[in-house]
């Protein structure tokens, strides 16, 4: 038994996809990268972070692997839409396409508006 002493992030964790992807449920992406992990791609921030750590508990979870998460991002790099940079044996990523940041930001600013209280007397 455990006691969780500590909130590590108060960053909220979304799943999105383009408008047309043939993903419309978490059971379908699920689905397809247990189909094929290689046709799924993954975007998202630096190691480490929490959106990493999600892709990584979500590979985990259906018997996908790192290694198909980090060719991934490495693609992206190739594309422009990530920097990165070593640390020791590691490769920590970063958003730095300004679309792609101003789009997490508002998609993050329109969920925590959503899910903050609404003030009493209303």
């Amino acid at each position: 038994m455990v006691t969780p002493i500590a909130r590590l992030t108060s960053e909220y964790l979304v799943v999105v996809v383009p408008a047309s992807s043939p993903y419309k449920t978490m059971a379908d992406l699920v689905a397809a990268f247990k189909a094929d992990p290689g046709k799924v791609s993954w975007h998202g921030g630096s190691a480490g972070g929490s959106d990493h750590i999600l892709a990584g508990l979500i590979a985990k979870a259906v018997g996908g692997s790192q290694q198909n998460i980090s060719k991934h991002l490495a693609w992206l790099h190739d594309e422009a839409f990530l920097s990165r940079r070593k640390r020791g044996t590691s490769t920590l990523y970063e958003i730095s396409d300004p679309q792609v940041i101003d789009l997490c930001e508002r998609i993050c600013a329109a969920i925590a508006e959503r899910l903050e209280p609404a003030p009493s007397g209303r």
